[in-house]
């Protein structure tokens, strides 16, 4: 015997849902613009929920996500100091793009002007995938978007850099041709100015990307299974629940790359 969910009106929820699943497909695209206020910065020592940050309120998330935000931000004073520095690391990686400029270069087609800025906006939507992820206990895929997401903000400020150093956007277009990226050794290379401040977060990417692609791209040693964090299942767990701190390690090179420039 199958049964149907019904909502108080009595209508089918799989079907609402389906319907309003076709409605959008043929309905335009919908992007959507969001901000946060803060009256007084200097005595706000938390940023707000997680998903606020994220432009993710209302009824986007699941009651499995809801309920892992809620253990994170009520958790103990010392974890939530930490936990409140890793949003605080999201806001300012999201808050980044308020402060974009597009160098006029004469003899370019003026799109580029504005396709510069494709691989950030590829890596805050990236950056918020990796973070459900978590929020669902589904490590495996958590790993694999850290890496796309620390390469492409790496390429956003190698394409920056270049641009502005050789006021060109031969480069870039290029890129958008032939689809090809030159090394990483050399985009590491040129997403930063060579001196002492860059030069340890210039070894933390090159670390980050050598682990992330020996752990979380191809076939893995047992000693790095996700199934020992206590469930053969992707589902949260006490361990899981905390990913953010992984995200954390892989979003501060990543943020100290975005300020340098």
């Amino acid at each position: 015997m199958t049964t149907k969910k019904t909502d108080k009106m009595g209508t089918d929820r799989n079907g609402g849902f389906r319907e309003a699943l076709f409605d959008r497909a043929m309905s335009s695209p919908r992007f959507e613009v969001y901000y946060i206020y803060y009256s007084d910065i200097d005595s706000q020592d938390d940023p707000g929920p997680l998903d606020q940050i994220l432009g993710l309120q209302g009824d986007f998330l699941s009651d499995r996500e809801k309920q892992v935000l809620t253990i994170l931000e009520s958790s103990d004073t010392d974890t939530r100091k930490d936990y409140s520095r890793f949003k605080w690391k999201v806001l300012a990686f999201l808050s980044a793009q308020d402060v974009f400029d597009s160098p006029l270069v004469h003899g370019h087609d003026l799109s580029s002007m504005f396709r510069q800025w494709y691989f950030f906006y590829e890596s805050k939507y990236l950056l918020i995938e990796t973070i459900l992820c978590g929020l669902n206990g589904f490590m495996g895929a958590l790993g694999s978007l850290l890496r796309l997401f620390l390469e492409f903000s790496l390429l956003q400020n190698f394409f920056y850099r270049n641009i502005n150093t050789t006021s060109s956007y031969e480069l870039l277009e290029n890129y958008y041709v032939r689809g090809v990226n030159p090394s990483w050794n050399t985009v590491i290379r040129g997403v930063m100015p060579t001196n002492s401040f860059t030069a340890p977060i210039k070894r933390r990417l090159q670390a980050h990307l050598q682990a992330l692609s020996e752990n979380c791209s191809h076939p893995y040693h047992p000693a790095f299974t996700h199934k020992r964090s206590g469930s053969t299942f992707p589902e949260p767990t006490l361990e899981r629940i905390f990913s953010y701190s992984w995200v954390t390690l892989i979003l501060e090179p990543g943020l100290g790359d975005v300020v340098e420039n």
